[in-house]
């Protein structure tokens, strides 16, 4: 079940939600569990006509960046793999989502930075209503050890959060009646 989490110290954005057109951003990293947010992203998107903006951290600096781009460039014109690479899984999945739910609108964009500040300065950039983002649900020492970029997007951010936690899909067949 999803969750929502707004601050109630923060303040309110139930305007931007309400409005005509609210914009939903949902983090993706190329991952199936990540991509586990996506229905609930889209089905409120549907139900509120909002526009989804779908987001990937590239956790390399724009300067670590253009360098490649010069040594490549200098190497008889070739594109740097890894930029292409994560280009061309969000062009996919914005074709494939597109298919999928053709009444929503999709933007896709690639932040440079680490997650936390890519994500907010996302947020806050695009005007977002909610952020939308799988979570592991990590509580105890691994949460302390291995940290939670949902947790610190909901401490740094403004926008509320709409937590979605994949659950294993079984494989096995349905048992006839």
């Amino acid at each position: 079940m999803p969750v929502l989490l707004q601050r109630a110290w923060g303040p309110g954005r139930r305007a931007i939600l309400l409005g005509d057109r609210p914009g939903l951003l949902v983090t993706v990293d190329g991952s199936r569990f990540a991509e586990a947010a996506l229905p609930a992203a889209f089905t409120l998107a549907d139900d509120l006509g909002a526009e989804v903006q779908l987001v990937r951290v590239d956790p390399r600096s724009h300067d670590v960046l253009q360098a490649e781009e010069d040594v490549a460039t200098s190497l008889n014109g070739q594109v740097y793999q890894a930029s292409s690479a994560i280009r061309e899984y969000m062009d996919g999945l914005a074709a494939r989502l597109r298919q999928e739910w053709p009444s929503v609108a999709i933007n896709t964009r690639v932040e440079c930075s680490d997650s936390v500040n890519a994500i907010t300065a996302a947020t806050e950039d695009s005007q977002t209503a909610l952020v939308v983002m799988a979570t592991h649900g990590r509580t105890g020492v691994q949460r302390m050890t291995l940290g939670s970029v949902a947790d610190r997007v909901l401490q740094h951010g403004r926008a509320p959060i709409v937590l979605v936690h994949p659950v294993p899909v079984s494989t096995a067949a349905p048992l006839d009646a």
